[in-house]
Order: structure tokens, then sequence, then C-alpha cells
């Protein structure tokens, strides 16, 4: 999803190390991650705070597929047995600041064509094991 100076990504990294992706997408696309202070551009990130009111890294991993711990070691299975195995899959919705964020009226083309592609970016936060609806839990 991209327009002349913004893209938004759906990454899907296999280690899930914050700092690869910061970096490869610095490498490949030679724009930083939105909030970036290692590797952005702080008039970029001063917009972002005032502008949009995004005070921090652009970043979020909202979704996470693991292979649940069996009695069988996984280093002999193949990768498409593992792949058939059991698996825990997490979801962590949006905080409310990178979801306003990205709901903003400059943004608005990319968060709709991100919703078509990817629905669950909608959901609310809440917490499943107590029933209560709270942002932190």
């Amino acid at each position: 999803y991209a327009t002349k100076s913004l893209t938004l990504l759906l990454c899907r990294p296999h280690t899930g190390r914050t700092h690869q992706i910061r970096r490869h997408v610095q490498k490949a696309l030679q724009s930083p991650i939105i909030g970036d202070s290692e590797h952005g551009d702080s008039r970029v990130n001063r917009f972002w705070r005032e502008k949009i009111g995004l005070d921090r890294l652009g970043l979020h991993c909202w979704y996470l597929d693991l292979p649940e711990e069996s009695s069988v070691e996984t280093e002999t299975l193949t990768s498409k047995e593992a792949e058939l195995g059991e698996r825990i899959q997490c979801i962590a919705p949006l905080p409310p600041d990178l979801s306003l964020a990205l709901q903003s009226e400059e943004l608005r083309s990319l968060w709709e064509e991100a919703i078509r592609v990817e629905p669950r970016l909608t959901m609310e936060p809440y917490d499943e094991r107590g029933g209560t609806y709270v942002r932190n839990f």
C-alpha cells in the first residue's frame, strides 16, 4: 500500500526481530519506519508526533503463529510436518495510538486498502482470559 511519500507494509518475518525488520526496510526501500530514532529522520518523526499524534516506533506485531511444543523433536520434522502440527496463534490488536494514526485523513486510503487485505487489523483490544475489555492486559 503506497502513496507518493508513504508505504504501509504488512511483513511476515520468520524471526520476529524488530531490528532486522527495521534494517531490511531501510535497506530495501531506502526509507525508515516512522518513529525510528536510530535509522530514521528526526524531522519526519517530529511531523508524525506533532501532526498525527504517533510518538513511538510505527511497528507492531499483531499476529503471532508458533508451533506448539510437543514430545517430538522439532529437528526431526520436515517443514511440511512442522507446518501441519499443532499451532499457537495469537492476535494482538493494534494499540489505539497506532490505529488512530493509520485512520487519520492523511493515511485514509492506505488504511482502507490494508483492512481490505487483512480485515482483522480492525479488531479492538480485549482480554479473552478475564472477559474485560481493557487496553492493558
